[in-house]
């Protein structure tokens, strides 16, 4: 009877370090899952603030593109004006030729 009592007390001991250690690997999987839970709201956090940085970029793009695209305008632009000033430098001296030519003709017509 004793035998007994001495089997059924390393029995309940054996439960009870057994019960122990289920509830410490219980503790430490409640930790994991609040970590796993932490690294993958990291991890969302993280798509976000990529997408931002790609919708931001992709609007530099964009800008750019049209910077590019007005900046050629101008160029463009001025460079008509350029050739349109050198044809009325022409066209300035071809008339001075004639108010020159003119101012002579008419000085025979002068009464003096």
């Amino acid at each position: 009877m004793e035998m007994m009592r001495k089997v059924s007390k390393e029995q309940n001991e054996a439960v009870d370090t057994t019960n122990k250690s289920f509830g410490n690997i219980a503790e430490g999987i409640v930790a994991i899952v609040e970590k796993i839970k932490a690294v993958n709201d990291a991890v969302l956090a993280m798509q976000k603030s990529r997408d931002s940085v790609i919708s931001a970029i992709e609007n530099i793009s964009s800008v750019s593109e049209e910077t590019a695209a007005s900046s050629q305008e101008v160029a463009a632009t001025t460079e008509q004006q350029l050739r349109e000033i050198d044809e009325m430098k022409v066209a300035a001296a071809q008339l001075d030729e004639l108010v020159q030519e003119l101012d002579k003709k008419l000085k025979k017509f002068r009464i003096k």
